[in-house]
């Protein structure tokens, strides 16, 4: 009998990062075993995605909550969530909540597909607070197995500057939506270990990002020739270049201190060293990294935020990739799985040791520098003759990342949970 999967990820027509965790998984899942359907939000981006092979998306109108939006939306959550009869009682009145849209929508969705006699599931996935509170209200309703999918965390190492009263009210927010799950699935090994220590640890299961084989089988053709013309320009000329791809500081509060850490590093580069070397950050970046950047000594280039499909052929041409982590023990940027997808250098700068140095531990062509509290007339030193000298052999992309495996790994769990009984 096919199960019918229910996935409430409002950033998964967005076309960015976070976008890609679900709309990976879900493309590798066996469409014999599973019925899928994708609840999420009308994209604010013009970047056209491929529709995914029967896959169910049904795009919902509404805001979520996040500090730009307001705290009414949070409200919202915090109601559906707190009594679970909220959004069907009030859904119809109130239709600027994506959560209560998201919530009834799936409810009817649920319906159709029960009166089928199919088995139904439901995912949510958390950033932001909204999806878990839909899927959470959904599934009590109807009485099916509920998975609560953690990308970061909610209780654990929340991003931003928090006070012990919001701390202690996000923890509480996060036992309330776990309430009624079945099993929880984290992104990062320290996210898994603090779940297993609040939660029943049978519950728990670690399901990583990872990148999808088929965006690095072959170049892109035309964004292959633009990148080759861009790197064929005489500032690159017999250069290493070194590339970082994404967001710093925007992603990561406390990876902007790295950044200022990292550009004292850059400051005390050896003088031939510095001439062989020029650096690419390309992505959103605040205006406060760019005056960063803008003040380096060395060659930099800085480039506005492109497609996917863009960055991936520019990370081909060059030399090395870096990448840049604060001070949380969870963090595993999405593009640290890109990074090892191609066959380059690595330089990792963090202020601690964490997930992504976990990750890319023993591989070859990795240089980790941990650059944490030091006074300020100490300035770490980063081995540049070796890393631009130093020889990188062909290596492949580590399979137990690849979404292909991880979509097979997915498929086991929620088979596994329905055949132990939890319907």
């Amino acid at each position: 009998m096919k199960c019918s999967l229910f996935i409430l990820a409002s950033h998964h027509s967005s076309g960015n990062v976070a976008s890609l965790r679900f709309r990976g998984l879900v493309k590798y899942l066996d469409r014999d075993k599973f019925r899928i359907f994708v609840i999420t939000r009308k994209p604010v981006s013009t970047e056209s995605l491929v529709k995914l092979d029967r896959v169910f998306e049904v795009e919902v109108e509404g805001e979520v909550f996040s500090r730009s939006s307001g705290y009414r939306y949070l409200m919202y959550v915090l109601l559906a969530s707190y009594w679970r009869k909220f959004p069907f009682r009030f859904g119809r009145y109130i239709r600027n909540s994506w959560a209560l849209n998201a919530t009834n929508v799936c409810d009817g969705l649920i319906r159709a597909e029960k009166s089928e006699g199919r088995t139904c599931v439901v995912i949510g996935t958390f950033c932001p607070l909204d999806a878990l509170a839909a899927a959470s209200s959904v599934a009590y309703r109807h009485d099916i197995p509920l998975i609560q999918d953690f990308r970061d965390g909610l209780g654990f190492e929340p991003i931003g500057a928090q006070s012990r009263a919001a701390i202690w009210a996000k923890a509480a927010l996060e036992k309330r939506l776990c309430l009624n799950a079945v099993c929880l699935t984290a992104v990062t090994v320290p996210i898994v270990d603090y779940l297993k220590q609040r939660y029943i640890s049978d519950r728990v299961r670690y399901l990583p990002n990872g990148y999808d084989p088929s965006d690095f089988d072959k170049p892109d053709s035309y964004f292959g020739r633009v990148s080759s013309k861009y790197f064929g320009r005489a500032a690159f000329s017999g250069k290493f270049v070194i590339g970082h791809f994404g967001q710093i500081s925007v992603s990561d509060p406390t990876s902007l201190e790295t950044l200022r850490r990292f550009a004292r590093c850059l400051e005390n580069m050896d003088e031939i060293v510095q001439s062989k070397i020029h650096f690419v950050f390309m992505g959103k970046l605040t205006p406060v990294e760019i005056t960063i950047l803008s003040e380096l000594k060395v060659s930099v280039s800085v480039l506005k935020s492109r497609s996917r499909i863009a960055a991936i052929e520019l990370m081909r041409r060059v030399d090395g990739l870096l990448l840049l982590t604060g001070s949380r023990s969870s963090v595993a940027t999405g593009k640290i799985y890109d990074y090892l997808a191609l066959s380059k250098k690595i330089i990792h700068v963090s202020r601690v040791h964490n997930e992504a140095q976990r990750i890319i531990a023993g591989r070859i062509g990795v240089y980790h520098y941990l650059l944490d509290d030091l006074a300020d007339a100490e300035v770490p030193k980063i081995d540049w003759r070796n890393i631009v000298d130093g020889s990188m052999p062909e290596t492949p992309a580590p399979l137990e990342y690849s979404k292909v495996v991880l979509a097979r790994n997915l498929e086991s769990m929620v088979i596994g949970l329905l055949e132990n009984g939890v319907v």
